[in-house]
């Protein structure tokens, strides 16, 4: 059994995707997520559409800052030298 394995094109960041993006997106996904927990427990519907707009909120936040330069940068593929 004869198995070969290919590394990837280039080496991953290593901030271990601690960047402000992520940051901001996973707070306010907690938030609305605890907005919405609580509306289930008050039976309140606005309380819930508020935490689902949280949500949303977040992720558009996140994507956002993240296309703003502020995310996980993209890791850029080095030209194999040895292949020319």
């Amino acid at each position: 059994m004869n198995i070969q394995y290919s590394l990837p094109p280039a080496s991953p960041y290593e901030n271990h995707g601690r960047t402000r993006a992520s940051w901001i997106f996973v707070w306010l996904t907690i938030l609305g997520s605890a907005v919405i927990a609580a509306g289930m427990v008050l039976y309140s519907v606005p309380t819930q559409i508020a935490g689902v707009a949280l949500l949303v909120i977040g992720a558009l936040t996140g994507i956002g800052l993240r296309a703003a330069g502020q995310g996980q940068p993209r890791t850029v593929a080095v030209r194999d030298w040895y292949e020319d």
